[in-house]
């Protein structure tokens, strides 16, 4: 019995194996099956069956550059016999109609620039494939912009000469024509919007349209995509000049900083599979005609550089000032501030410890520096006194000698009436018309001495006016009248150019101004000189007159020219020291300077430039 249950195990097991090796057998052989399968064929079959409506796939404006159209054209194609047979429906379109597409989700896919390409990733926008070409073999530098000039302009060197200027180019909206070319006009420092002063903008991507405008004269440059023109005749080729060229990793001269190429991306709307398809498509293809093919760019900060610089797209916020761009900006100058605020709060509290350990040795000092100020006060307001003293001494013998007229009219006519009066009690006859003009001519004199007092009051008002129209040769004859006659006697006095000269002032301190100098010239004049000699001249034009008056007294050393100024402070035995200062401050309040000159051979010259009147009717 246990040998029959041990043969049926033997079996049993041995079955068992045989069926486990069969089925590893049969398992192998599908797998070598499936093996000899493509697994593309069956992806794209499965993908192909995920899509159920037309594949829409938008292409911007681009540059009308023959190799990049074929080079486009060959790539639909390919992407279309990808999808056959399914439908790819290719739309030509503007930036802003593609844009409404891409949000809308009705188209697909699209090819553009890497500059438009980078405004839709913000709606979900994704790179799948870059063009390369053999000028422009990395992906991530493929595009770049070129300032060109005729090549007889030889007053334009830079792109610096062109400003000012005009230029043409294609559209506004023209990433790697228009759009590169004011970025580098705004990473030099300047306004690329203000730039120019003329921009004719073509509305077509005509390179050669665009040149031929240049070539004619019509504009004075023109900006356009790089690497055309070296597709171009030698006859065409030799008509421009490239500004400011560079070669780095393109191979074709171009001006600007270089950028992505043109780019093929898939939109939010798209379906994975279809995505999937034409990344593959793009990655796998063989080299199209002209040496050209697709890659990945992988770097794209050039693109978001460009708008940050330019202002617009994404930055255009930047346009308008707020707290957080200010402080953005402006971050290091906080810092800045920041730290000196923190010094000077150090040094605050620094200085406070050291006043509060000093304050018991410096409380003498401050007491006696009080006092001092106490003196000087005292003493300020003692000089303003005497200053005040002295020009109110001045102003009375000015007031006397001008009340002395009107007064002698007063006594004159005074002197009239009684003779009348004398005769009428004789004769018992009145002579009337005499009376009458004794009484007016008494009236006139009067008011004369009321507005020399009003004068005087007009200076305790401080509302003097000093528009009066002066002859000058009258103002100055009237100081001279005033002077020391012993001193006058023994002075030879010459002058020149004052007698049609006249000035803007007040009559009464444009007298004591000419008699403080005259009195200052002649007494220095006639300090140990044989013979003192004043000379009085005067310049005038139509804004100034300029009045100087010198004398030739003794060489005056630095020191005593230095005092001459200096209030209080005078060589004269009975001097005060005011005469000059005041003359100073007339000539001030009047609208003009006083200056002073040393003469070589002795004695000093006043130089006093006062407001002209020249026109204006003169105040005899």
């Amino acid at each position: 019995m246990r040998a029959i249950v041990k043969r049926v195990g033997q079996f049993l097991l041995t079955w068992a194996t045989l069926a486990v090796a069969g089925a590893a057998f049969a398992q192998t052989s599908l797998n070598k099956e499936a093996n000899t399968t493509e697994p593309d064929a069956i992806s794209s079959a499965s993908l192909l069956a995920s899509i159920t409506k037309p594949v829409d796939i938008g292409i911007i404006i681009l540059p009308n550059k023959p190799e990049d159209k074929r080079a486009l054209d060959e790539t639909v194609a390919r992407i279309q016999a990808a999808f056959a047979p399914h439908e790819v429906r290719v739309h030509v379109l503007d930036s802003q109609t593609l844009e409404r597409g891409i949000i809308s989700g009705e188209i697909d896919a699209f090819i553009a620039s890497a500059g438009y390409y980078a405004r839709m990733a913000m709606h979900g926008a994704i790179s799948v494939g870059t063009l390369i070409s053999n000028e422009a073999p990395d992906p991530n530098n493929g595009v770049a912009g070129v300032f060109l000039v005729r090549k007889d302009q030889l007053d334009i060197g830079t792109i610096a000469d062109l400003q000012g200027r005009s230029i043409a180019t294609s559209f506004s909206t023209a990433f790697m024509g228009y759009r590169v070319g004011m970025a580098e006009i705004a990473v030099r420092g300047y306004d690329p919007e203000n730039y120019f002063s003329e921009i004719r903008f073509f509305g077509r991507s005509d390179n050669r349209e665009i040149t031929q405008a240049l070539a004619e004269g019509e504009v004075d440059s023109a900006l356009i995509t790089a690497c055309w023109l070296e597709g171009q005749p030698a006859e065409v080729r030799n008509r421009f000049r490239v500004l400011n060229p560079r070669s780095d990793s393109m191979k074709c001269v171009h001006s600007t900083r270089t950028y992505p190429g043109i780019t093929f991306a898939v939109t939010q709307g798209a379906s994975p599979g279809v995505a999937h398809i034409i990344s593959r498509t793009l990655l796998t293809m063989p080299h199209l005609h002209d040496g050209y093919h697709w890659g990945v760019a992988t770097d794209i900060r050039a693109v978001d550089r460009l708008y940050k610089e330019l202002k617009i797209e994404n930055y255009a916020y930047l346009r308008e000032w707020s707290v957080k761009r200010w402080i953005e900006t402006y971050w290091y100058w906080l810092v800045f501030v920041a730290i000196i605020a923190l010094g000077l709060v150090y040094h605050s509290w620094r200085v406070g410890i050291l006043v509060k350990k000093r304050t018991a040795e410096l409380v003498q000092t401050m007491e006696e520096k009080r006092q001092a100020q106490m003196k000087a006060d005292a003493f300020r307001e003692r000089e303003e006194k005497m200053q005040k003293t002295m020009l109110i001494g001045q102003l009375s013998s000015m007031i006397a000698h001008e009340l002395s007229q009107p007064l002698a009219a007063i006594k004159y006519y005074c002197d009239g009436q009684k003779a009348l009066l004398s005769e009428t009690i004789e004769s018992k006859d009145l002579n009337r018309k005499m009376l009458e003009k004794s009484r007016t001519g008494i009236a006139d004199a009067l008011k004369n001495v009321t507005e020399i007092v009003e004068k005087v009051r007009s200076y305790k008002k401080g509302d003097a006016k000093r528009d009066t129209v002066i002859d000058l040769h009258h103002a100055i004859q009237s100081a001279v009248h005033g002077l020391n006659a012993q001193l006058l006697s023994k002075t030879h006095i010459s002058v020149s150019g004052i007698r049609n000269a006249s000035i803007l002032a007040d009559p009464l301190e444009a007298e004591i101004l000419f008699h403080n100098l005259l009195k200052n010239a002649i007494e220095a004049a006639n300090e140990g000189q044989e013979r003192a000699r004043i000379r009085i001249s005067a310049v005038q034009d139509e804004n100034r007159v300029i009045i100087t008056i010198e004398n030739n007294g003794k060489i005056l050393d630095d020191r005593t020219f230095l005092h001459l100024t200096t209030p209080l402070m005078t060589t004269k035995a009975t001097g005060t020291g005011l005469g000059i200062p005041i003359a100073m401050a007339l000539a001030e309040a009047s609208g003009g300077h006083l200056n002073f000159e040393r003469r070589p051979e002795g004695g000093l010259r006043a130089i006093v430039t006062l407001v002209s009147a020249q026109g204006e009717e003169t105040d005899d």
